[in-house]
Protein backbone atom coordinates (compact mmCIF):
# COMPACT_ATOMS: atom_id res chain seq x y z
CA UNK A 1 0.00 0.00 0.00
CA UNK A 2 1.74 3.23 -1.11
CA UNK A 3 4.48 1.55 -2.28
CA UNK A 4 5.09 0.37 1.69
CA UNK A 5 4.75 3.40 3.50
CA UNK A 6 1.36 2.55 5.02
CA UNK A 7 0.21 -0.31 6.93
CA UNK A 8 -1.31 -3.31 5.66
CA UNK A 9 -3.11 -5.38 8.45
CA UNK A 10 -4.44 -8.34 6.46
CA UNK A 11 -0.92 -8.48 4.19
CA UNK A 12 0.75 -8.72 8.17
CA UNK A 13 -1.40 -11.62 9.34
CA UNK A 14 -0.51 -13.32 6.05
CA UNK A 15 2.96 -12.51 6.73
CA UNK A 16 3.04 -13.52 10.53
CA UNK A 17 1.25 -17.11 9.39
CA UNK A 18 3.57 -17.65 6.61
CA UNK A 19 6.49 -16.71 9.25
CA UNK A 20 5.20 -18.64 11.82
CA UNK A 21 5.03 -21.79 9.73
CA UNK A 22 8.82 -21.32 8.29
CA UNK A 23 10.25 -21.39 11.73
CA UNK A 24 8.38 -24.22 12.66
CA UNK A 25 10.03 -26.28 9.91
CA UNK A 26 13.67 -24.96 10.80
CA UNK A 27 15.90 -28.07 11.90
CA UNK A 28 16.93 -25.24 14.82
CA UNK A 29 14.30 -22.71 15.27
CA UNK A 30 16.11 -20.95 18.21
CA UNK A 31 19.61 -20.15 16.51
CA UNK A 32 16.65 -18.11 13.85
CA UNK A 33 17.58 -14.36 14.45
CA UNK A 34 14.64 -12.25 13.60
CA UNK A 35 14.68 -8.40 12.89
CA UNK A 36 12.09 -5.86 14.87
CA UNK A 37 9.73 -6.07 12.26
CA UNK A 38 9.30 -9.92 12.15
CA UNK A 39 9.05 -10.06 15.72
CA UNK A 40 6.14 -7.43 15.55
CA UNK A 41 4.58 -9.20 12.57
CA UNK A 42 4.37 -12.80 14.49
CA UNK A 43 3.29 -10.85 17.52
CA UNK A 44 -0.50 -10.28 16.31
CA UNK A 45 -1.09 -13.62 15.55
CA UNK A 46 0.93 -15.28 18.80
CA UNK A 47 -0.49 -18.65 19.08
CA UNK A 48 -4.13 -18.16 17.13
CA UNK A 49 -4.81 -20.93 14.79
CA UNK A 50 -5.91 -20.53 10.96
CA UNK A 51 -9.61 -20.37 11.92
CA UNK A 52 -8.75 -17.25 14.68
CA UNK A 53 -6.55 -15.64 11.94
CA UNK A 54 -9.37 -15.78 9.27
CA UNK A 55 -12.00 -14.32 11.90
CA UNK A 56 -9.57 -11.49 12.54
CA UNK A 57 -9.13 -10.28 9.03
CA UNK A 58 -12.88 -10.59 8.35
CA UNK A 59 -12.55 -7.78 10.74
CA UNK A 60 -9.85 -5.78 9.38
CA UNK A 61 -11.40 -2.23 7.18
CA UNK A 62 -9.71 -4.19 3.76
CA UNK A 63 -11.97 -7.23 4.32
CA UNK A 64 -14.81 -5.51 5.20
CA UNK A 65 -14.87 -3.19 2.72
CA UNK A 66 -14.78 -5.93 0.16
CA UNK A 67 -17.75 -7.24 1.91
CA UNK A 68 -19.60 -3.91 1.94
CA UNK A 69 -19.74 -4.22 -1.82
CA UNK A 70 -20.65 -7.67 -2.37
CA UNK A 71 -16.95 -8.97 -2.77
CA UNK A 72 -16.50 -10.90 -0.32
CA UNK A 73 -15.83 -14.23 -2.29
CA UNK A 74 -12.33 -12.31 -2.96
CA UNK A 75 -11.98 -12.32 0.92
CA UNK A 76 -13.01 -16.25 0.53
CA UNK A 77 -10.59 -16.80 -2.10
CA UNK A 78 -7.78 -14.57 0.04
CA UNK A 79 -8.21 -17.38 3.29
CA UNK A 80 -7.68 -20.51 1.08
CA UNK A 81 -4.64 -22.55 2.54
CA UNK A 82 -1.84 -23.98 1.32
CA UNK A 83 -4.07 -24.16 -1.93
CA UNK A 84 -0.61 -23.26 -3.63
CA UNK A 85 2.55 -24.63 -2.46
CA UNK A 86 4.32 -21.42 -4.42
CA UNK A 87 3.54 -18.29 -6.06
CA UNK A 88 6.02 -15.92 -7.13
CA UNK A 89 5.00 -12.62 -7.82
CA UNK A 90 6.31 -10.69 -10.55
CA UNK A 91 5.82 -6.98 -11.07
CA UNK A 92 6.20 -5.91 -15.03
CA UNK A 93 8.03 -3.02 -16.22
CA UNK A 94 4.34 -1.84 -16.87
CA UNK A 95 3.77 -1.79 -13.37
CA UNK A 96 1.32 -4.73 -13.63
CA UNK A 97 1.13 -7.82 -11.43
CA UNK A 98 1.43 -11.43 -12.40
CA UNK A 99 0.44 -14.55 -10.02
CA UNK A 100 3.04 -16.44 -11.97
CA UNK A 101 2.57 -20.49 -10.07
CA UNK A 102 5.00 -22.96 -10.63
CA UNK A 103 2.82 -25.47 -8.98
CA UNK A 104 0.19 -27.73 -9.05
CA UNK A 105 2.00 -29.50 -12.23
CA UNK A 106 0.67 -33.31 -11.73
CA UNK A 107 3.31 -36.02 -12.91
CA UNK A 108 1.88 -37.29 -15.94
CA UNK A 109 1.68 -41.42 -16.44
CA UNK A 110 3.16 -42.50 -20.33
CA UNK A 111 0.73 -44.88 -21.89
CA UNK A 112 1.10 -48.12 -22.13
CA UNK A 113 3.67 -50.07 -24.36
CA UNK A 114 3.22 -52.64 -26.77
CA UNK A 115 2.74 -55.62 -24.51
CA UNK A 116 2.35 -53.83 -20.61
CA UNK A 117 1.19 -55.40 -18.06
CA UNK A 118 -0.82 -54.32 -15.02
CA UNK A 119 -2.41 -51.32 -14.22
CA UNK A 120 -1.73 -49.67 -17.58
CA UNK A 121 -3.18 -52.32 -19.73
CA UNK A 122 -6.45 -50.55 -18.72
CA UNK A 123 -5.63 -47.86 -21.45
CA UNK A 124 -8.14 -47.50 -23.65
CA UNK A 125 -6.82 -47.91 -27.73
CA UNK A 126 -10.07 -46.36 -29.40
CA UNK A 127 -10.30 -42.66 -30.16
CA UNK A 128 -10.20 -40.10 -27.69
CA UNK A 129 -12.18 -36.61 -27.96
CA UNK A 130 -10.18 -33.47 -27.37
CA UNK A 131 -12.41 -30.26 -26.72
CA UNK A 132 -9.92 -27.19 -26.67
CA UNK A 133 -11.68 -23.94 -24.72
CA UNK A 134 -10.24 -20.67 -25.10
CA UNK A 135 -10.86 -18.26 -21.84
CA UNK A 136 -9.19 -15.13 -23.59
CA UNK A 137 -11.24 -12.48 -24.74
CA UNK A 138 -10.02 -10.69 -27.78
CA UNK A 139 -8.59 -7.14 -28.33
CA UNK A 140 -6.56 -7.05 -25.53
CA UNK A 141 -3.62 -8.81 -24.82
CA UNK A 142 -4.37 -9.96 -21.40
CA UNK A 143 -1.62 -12.99 -21.25
CA UNK A 144 -0.06 -13.67 -17.45
CA UNK A 145 -2.13 -11.21 -15.93
CA UNK A 146 -5.38 -12.44 -14.43
CA UNK A 147 -8.15 -10.28 -13.76
CA UNK A 148 -11.74 -12.03 -12.13
CA UNK A 149 -14.20 -12.57 -15.03
CA UNK A 150 -16.86 -9.94 -16.23
CA UNK A 151 -20.24 -11.06 -15.78
CA UNK A 152 -21.04 -11.48 -19.34
CA UNK A 153 -17.79 -13.77 -19.37
CA UNK A 154 -19.39 -15.59 -16.46
CA UNK A 155 -22.49 -16.33 -18.16
CA UNK A 156 -20.45 -17.34 -21.06
CA UNK A 157 -18.80 -19.61 -19.33
CA UNK A 158 -22.02 -21.19 -17.67
CA UNK A 159 -23.09 -21.25 -21.38
CA UNK A 160 -19.57 -23.53 -22.36
CA UNK A 161 -20.19 -26.13 -19.24
CA UNK A 162 -23.99 -26.93 -19.98
CA UNK A 163 -22.67 -27.63 -23.65
CA UNK A 164 -19.75 -29.78 -22.63
CA UNK A 165 -22.05 -31.25 -19.81
CA UNK A 166 -23.62 -33.37 -22.56
CA UNK A 167 -20.58 -35.34 -23.43
CA UNK A 168 -19.05 -37.87 -21.40
CA UNK A 169 -16.13 -35.86 -20.58
CA UNK A 170 -13.42 -38.00 -18.35
CA UNK A 171 -10.73 -35.59 -17.75
CA UNK A 172 -10.62 -31.81 -17.88
CA UNK A 173 -7.33 -30.68 -18.25
CA UNK A 174 -6.43 -26.78 -17.32
CA UNK A 175 -4.17 -24.02 -17.61
CA UNK A 176 -3.14 -22.54 -13.95
CA UNK A 177 -4.31 -19.06 -14.59
CA UNK A 178 -7.79 -18.31 -12.52
CA UNK A 179 -9.70 -17.27 -15.85
CA UNK A 180 -9.10 -20.96 -17.28
CA UNK A 181 -9.62 -22.61 -13.68
CA UNK A 182 -12.58 -21.08 -13.12
CA UNK A 183 -14.17 -22.78 -16.08
CA UNK A 184 -12.39 -25.88 -15.62
CA UNK A 185 -13.37 -26.27 -12.02
CA UNK A 186 -17.25 -25.55 -13.35
CA UNK A 187 -17.08 -28.14 -16.05
CA UNK A 188 -15.09 -30.89 -14.11
CA UNK A 189 -18.60 -30.17 -11.18
CA UNK A 190 -20.97 -30.51 -14.36
CA UNK A 191 -19.46 -33.70 -15.61
CA UNK A 192 -18.31 -35.30 -12.32
CA UNK A 193 -14.81 -35.79 -13.90
CA UNK A 194 -11.54 -34.88 -12.26
CA UNK A 195 -9.14 -31.88 -13.21
CA UNK A 196 -5.13 -31.76 -13.49
CA UNK A 197 -3.40 -28.47 -13.67
CA UNK A 198 -0.54 -28.11 -15.90
CA UNK A 199 1.49 -25.18 -16.10
CA UNK A 200 3.10 -25.71 -19.88
CA UNK A 201 -0.90 -24.49 -20.85
CA UNK A 202 -0.37 -21.54 -19.56
CA UNK A 203 -1.12 -18.12 -21.96
CA UNK A 204 1.53 -16.25 -23.53
CA UNK A 205 4.22 -14.31 -21.68
CA UNK A 206 3.45 -10.82 -23.92
CA UNK A 207 6.18 -9.39 -21.70
CA UNK A 208 5.75 -5.36 -21.92
CA UNK A 209 2.60 -5.41 -24.04
CA UNK A 210 0.83 -7.28 -21.37
CA UNK A 211 -2.97 -5.49 -20.54
CA UNK A 212 -2.52 -3.48 -23.89
CA UNK A 213 -4.71 -3.36 -26.99
CA UNK A 214 -3.05 -4.31 -30.17
CA UNK A 215 -3.39 -0.38 -31.05
CA UNK A 216 -1.20 0.88 -28.27
CA UNK A 217 1.25 -2.01 -28.71
CA UNK A 218 1.64 -0.21 -32.31
CA UNK A 219 1.75 3.38 -30.49
CA UNK A 220 3.90 2.85 -28.12
CA UNK A 221 6.44 -0.07 -29.40
CA UNK A 222 6.05 0.88 -33.14
CA UNK A 223 6.83 -2.11 -35.92
CA UNK A 224 7.33 -4.59 -32.90
CA UNK A 225 4.18 -6.69 -33.53
CA UNK A 226 5.00 -7.25 -36.80
CA UNK A 227 8.69 -8.24 -36.02
CA UNK A 228 7.18 -10.66 -33.27
CA UNK A 229 4.83 -12.11 -35.90
CA UNK A 230 8.10 -12.43 -38.68
CA UNK A 231 10.79 -13.65 -36.80
CA UNK A 232 9.99 -16.75 -34.61
CA UNK A 233 12.78 -15.58 -32.29
CA UNK A 234 12.05 -12.38 -31.44
CA UNK A 235 11.61 -11.46 -27.74
CA UNK A 236 12.64 -8.08 -27.32
CA UNK A 237 9.85 -6.86 -25.51
CA UNK A 238 10.81 -9.16 -22.70
CA UNK A 239 8.37 -11.90 -23.23
CA UNK A 240 8.06 -15.25 -24.98
CA UNK A 241 8.97 -15.53 -29.11
CA UNK A 242 6.76 -17.32 -30.88
CA UNK A 243 8.90 -20.13 -31.05
CA UNK A 244 9.09 -20.96 -27.39
CA UNK A 245 5.54 -20.17 -26.93
CA UNK A 246 4.31 -22.54 -29.92
CA UNK A 247 6.57 -25.25 -28.67
CA UNK A 248 6.15 -24.85 -24.49
CA UNK A 249 2.25 -25.19 -25.45
CA UNK A 250 2.39 -27.89 -28.14
CA UNK A 251 5.11 -29.92 -26.36
CA UNK A 252 2.62 -30.06 -23.06
CA UNK A 253 -0.27 -30.72 -25.30
CA UNK A 254 1.83 -33.76 -26.58
CA UNK A 255 2.73 -35.08 -23.45
CA UNK A 256 -0.90 -34.72 -22.58
CA UNK A 257 -2.49 -36.36 -25.04
CA UNK A 258 0.20 -39.16 -24.23
CA UNK A 259 -0.24 -39.96 -21.18
CA UNK A 260 -2.40 -42.76 -19.96
CA UNK A 261 -4.82 -39.92 -17.83
CA UNK A 262 -6.10 -38.91 -20.86
CA UNK A 263 -6.20 -42.73 -23.06
CA UNK A 264 -7.92 -43.95 -20.48
CA UNK A 265 -11.15 -40.60 -20.11
CA UNK A 266 -12.00 -40.81 -23.69
CA UNK A 267 -13.08 -37.43 -24.12
CA UNK A 268 -11.02 -34.49 -22.60
CA UNK A 269 -11.49 -31.23 -22.36
CA UNK A 270 -8.44 -28.64 -22.58
CA UNK A 271 -9.34 -25.29 -20.94
CA UNK A 272 -6.49 -22.69 -21.97
CA UNK A 273 -6.48 -19.80 -23.62
CA UNK A 274 -6.37 -18.39 -27.11
CA UNK A 275 -2.70 -18.97 -27.73
CA UNK A 276 -2.62 -22.77 -26.96
CA UNK A 277 -5.76 -23.33 -29.49
CA UNK A 278 -3.73 -21.79 -32.39
CA UNK A 279 -0.50 -23.62 -31.37
CA UNK A 280 -2.36 -27.00 -31.43
CA UNK A 281 -3.97 -25.83 -34.59
CA UNK A 282 -0.77 -24.59 -36.15
CA UNK A 283 1.75 -27.70 -35.78
CA UNK A 284 -1.90 -30.46 -36.55
CA UNK A 285 -2.26 -28.07 -39.54
CA UNK A 286 1.11 -26.88 -40.68
CA UNK A 287 0.27 -23.25 -40.49
CA UNK A 288 2.63 -20.33 -40.71
CA UNK A 289 3.57 -18.01 -38.31
CA UNK A 290 1.35 -15.22 -39.61
CA UNK A 291 -1.50 -17.78 -40.22
CA UNK A 292 -1.03 -17.96 -35.94
CA UNK A 293 -1.30 -14.41 -35.49
CA UNK A 294 -5.10 -14.28 -38.19
CA UNK A 295 -6.08 -17.60 -36.84
CA UNK A 296 -9.51 -16.26 -35.02
CA UNK A 297 -10.48 -18.03 -31.84
CA UNK A 298 -13.28 -15.94 -30.08
CA UNK A 299 -13.22 -15.98 -25.70
CA UNK A 300 -15.35 -19.54 -24.30
CA UNK A 301 -15.37 -20.84 -27.99
CA UNK A 302 -14.53 -24.43 -28.63
CA UNK A 303 -12.31 -26.59 -30.82
CA UNK A 304 -12.63 -30.68 -31.09
CA UNK A 305 -10.27 -32.16 -32.48
CA UNK A 306 -10.33 -36.29 -32.42
CA UNK A 307 -6.83 -38.38 -31.60
CA UNK A 308 -6.60 -41.44 -33.77
CA UNK A 309 -4.63 -43.74 -31.37
CA UNK A 310 -4.81 -47.19 -33.66
CA UNK A 311 -3.51 -47.03 -37.40
CA UNK A 312 -0.35 -45.87 -39.09
CA UNK A 313 0.31 -42.12 -38.50
CA UNK A 314 -0.39 -40.01 -41.80
CA UNK A 315 2.43 -38.01 -43.26
CA UNK A 316 2.40 -34.92 -41.12
CA UNK A 317 2.43 -31.42 -42.31
CA UNK A 318 6.08 -29.64 -42.23
CA UNK A 319 5.77 -26.28 -39.49
CA UNK A 320 8.12 -24.31 -40.75
CA UNK A 321 10.52 -22.93 -37.62
CA UNK A 322 9.85 -25.03 -34.83
CA UNK A 323 11.09 -28.32 -33.18
CA UNK A 324 8.19 -30.13 -32.74
CA UNK A 325 7.35 -33.62 -33.89
CA UNK A 326 3.52 -34.10 -34.98
CA UNK A 327 2.59 -37.82 -35.68
CA UNK A 328 -0.71 -36.35 -37.23
CA UNK A 329 -2.77 -38.86 -35.39
CA UNK A 330 -4.71 -35.92 -35.08
CA UNK A 331 -7.71 -34.60 -36.75
CA UNK A 332 -9.55 -31.75 -36.42
CA UNK A 333 -13.65 -31.44 -36.63
CA UNK A 334 -14.68 -27.73 -35.98
CA UNK A 335 -12.68 -24.60 -34.61
CA UNK A 336 -13.74 -21.29 -32.64
CA UNK A 337 -17.79 -22.47 -32.10
CA UNK A 338 -19.46 -20.54 -29.67
CA UNK A 339 -22.72 -21.41 -27.87
CA UNK A 340 -25.17 -20.77 -30.03
CA UNK A 341 -23.58 -22.65 -32.71
CA UNK A 342 -24.98 -25.76 -30.98
CA UNK A 343 -28.24 -27.59 -31.10
CA UNK A 344 -29.59 -28.24 -27.46
CA UNK A 345 -27.54 -31.94 -27.91
CA UNK A 346 -23.67 -31.12 -28.29
CA UNK A 347 -24.01 -31.17 -32.78
CA UNK A 348 -22.39 -28.05 -34.48
CA UNK A 349 -24.83 -26.43 -36.47
CA UNK A 350 -24.00 -27.33 -40.36
CA UNK A 351 -21.62 -25.03 -42.22
CA UNK A 352 -19.50 -23.54 -39.03
CA UNK A 353 -17.57 -26.82 -38.46
CA UNK A 354 -14.05 -25.76 -40.93
CA UNK A 355 -10.97 -24.35 -40.54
Amino acid sequence: TDRGQTRSEDDELCAAYILRSLIAQAAEPSKLVLDDTATAVLRTIRNDTWDDICRTFRTLPGAQALTKIGMDEDNRFCLQLNRYRWVLPVYLPTGLFVPHRVHYEIPLMPSAPDGGAGELELVRTGPVAIYLVSTDRTGQLTGRVDPPASNQARHELDGVAQVLGCEKIGLVLSSPLRRARQLAELIAKTCAAPIEIHNGLSAVDYGEWTGLTPSEVERFFPGDQERWRTDPDWCEHDGESWRALVERQWLTFDAVLNSAQVQRAGSVVVVAHQSMVRSVLTVVRGMSQRQWSELEIPQTSISALTYHMQGTPAEAPDVADLNVKNSMKLSIQYVGLKREDFMPRFVPKMGRANL
